[in-house]
């Protein structure tokens, strides 16, 4: 196993941030889903950092709920953006 890279305080911060972030736009865009996991402080435990950020390790089950609620979303604010027309 690698030997884990040592942070600066600001860095830390820094890593913080974004792992804070990116579970809020988890929760924003499926909320549902978040809650049937288990909730943020679940997707975090589940989540290991790559190149774009933390990311969770989830089933493709998971993620077809995370998916399907996000594009529900959409689809729903794009016909209320529209004046309710299909």
């Amino acid at each position: 196993m690698a030997e884990a890279k040592k942070l600066s305080v600001a860095e830390a911060l820094e890593h913080a941030e974004l792992i804070e972030g990116t579970l809020d736009r988890f929760e924003e865009t499926a909320p549902e889903a978040v809650r049937a996991l288990g909730g943020r402080d679940v997707l975090a435990a589940c989540s290991e950092m790559t190149c774009i950020g933390p990311m969770p390790r989830l089933d493709q089950d998971a993620w077809e709920k995370l998916s399907r609620e996000y594009q529900e979303r959409r689809d729903w604010e794009a016909r209320i953006k529209d004046g309710g027309a299909q």
